[in-house]
């Protein structure tokens, strides 16, 4: 009995590290406004290069990267305007970027941020 459970264990444990190994990997970005709140990420691409550092009153439009609040009109939170340079960048709006949210491919989403 005993040998039955701790082999039914060790397979549990195998197969859930099998699962772990293939979460992809990066870091995921949207577009946001000066409020925080995710747009379209045609506004970060359409925006001239001398805007993009502008803190004005007027609205602009930054990547921000990580956290939570990933879909247009939620607000992005607990990340950074700023990238981790070890990890690749992804958008939300990509093929990877989706599969990061998920957890994984094929999983159901959890609307988290790596």
């Amino acid at each position: 009995m005993t040998r039955r459970i701790s082999l039914s264990l060790l397979t549990v444990a195998a197969m859930f590290s099998m699962s772990c190994d293939n979460k992809p990997k990066g870091q995921v970005t949207r577009c946001v406004d000066v409020d925080g709140r995710v747009v379209v990420d045609d506004k970060c691409d359409q925006q001239s290069p001398a805007a993009r550092g502008y803190y004005g009153p007027y609205p602009y439009y930054r990547w921000y990267y990580g956290g939570s609040g990933y879909g247009v009109g939620q607000m992005a939170g607990g990340g950074s305007f700023q990238p981790a340079p070890e990890l690749p960048i992804y958008r939300a709006t990509s093929p990877e970027g989706s599969a990061i949210l998920r957890g994984g491919f094929g999983q159901g989403f959890t609307g988290v941020g790596s």
